[in-house]
């Protein structure tokens, strides 16, 4: 279990990175951030949760000039 919430945190913070428009990505970055460690917590892995944020954090730092996200919808 702590391997799948790991992995997942992981990919979670990589999809928003190269998804979120730019605009968006502080504070989906935040409620994520939170969320996965909560959901970590709960799960009795709260330590794989953070090692997925940081291997995630860490792989976009390696990143950062090739992100092209989606444009955000004008309503």
């Amino acid at each position: 279990m702590s391997r799948i919430v790991g992995y997942g945190a992981h990919g979670d913070v990589l999809y928003a990175w190269c998804n979120v428009p730019m605009l968006y990505l502080p504070g989906h970055a935040v409620a994520l951030t939170c969320n996965l460690l909560y959901a970590g917590a709960r799960a009795g892995c709260f330590f794989s949760s953070l090692n997925g944020l940081v291997r995630g954090y860490t792989a976009i730092l390696r990143q950062l000039n090739q992100r092209q996200p989606v444009t955000p919808l004008l309503a």
